[in-house]
């Protein structure tokens, strides 16, 4: 009785486990150049995603492909996402974002997207930080890098 018990928990974890990762393809992140302004430092990517419950999935295998630089910044996952059905036009628009700690930088990174005119695709910008504060330019620095990301994203999809 107690082997069929853990044979049924493992098929279950099993099941758990292929459906969080049914849909997810490998990640093509398009990233961008790091941005440097005296000791802080900047970078954006961007992938594709096809609804909003990838993203606790996306950010988990982020921190995973990525583990040195999570490690090493001050803010490693600040985003934004955005979705949408699309049929003639674009429909069903869900959004959102994270700061990580770095406030009002998540709902900046929402607005680029919207700029962009961009659906599906959820947008990660990463600081470093090693010195004094560079105060609300820091914002600028979030924005642009985040623009580049997009627009790379738009370009190889638009082919």
């Amino acid at each position: 009785m107690g082997r069929r018990i853990f044979i049924v928990v493992v098929i279950t974890t099993i099941v758990a486990v292929i459906e969080k990762f049914h849909d997810m393809k490998p990640r093509n992140w398009h990233e961008t150049r790091i941005i440097v302004d005296r000791k802080s430092r900047f970078q954006g990517r961007c992938t594709s995603l096809t609804n909003s419950n990838q993203i606790p999935t996306l950010i988990e295998l982020f921190k995973q492909d990525h583990k040195r630089l999570v490690k090493s910044s001050s803010h490693a996952y600040i985003y934004a996402w955005r979705t949408a059905d699309k049929d003639k036009e674009w429909m069903n628009v869900q959004s959102g974002h994270y700061d990580c700690g770095e406030s009002g930088a998540g709902s900046e990174l929402s607005k680029v997207i919207e700029r962009s005119d961009v659906y599906n695709v959820i947008l990660i910008v990463t600081r470093w930080m090693s010195g004094g504060s560079i105060g609300p330019k820091r914002f600028k620095h979030i924005n642009e890098v985040g623009k580049l990301s997009l627009e790379d994203f738009a370009q190889k999809n638009d082919d």
